[in-house]
């Protein structure tokens, strides 16, 4: 297996991927065929990076925080 497609139809969680290097991390897994789910906090910045990421069905945002403790339990 090549290095471009080791990610191909795996799943990746990036935590602040709706900017900065969350939304690069986000760019470059999409691009090597992953899916992804993005936690972001600001529905501004989700909302932002999904028009601009090329990820279609294979990109998913979720509105969470690490940070917050009832996020993770509930989410």
């Amino acid at each position: 297996m090549s290095e471009d497609n080791v990610f191909a139809g795996r799943t990746g969680l990036v935590t602040g991927g709706g900017n900065g290097i969350g939304k690069a991390i986000t760019a470059a897994l999409l691009e090597r065929g992953s899916n992804v789910v993005v936690l972001e906090i600001s529905p501004e910045n989700a909302e932002a990076a999904a028009a601009e990421l090329p990820g279609g069905e294979r990109l998913t945002f979720v509105q969470d925080s690490v940070s917050v403790r009832v996020d993770v339990e509930e989410g």
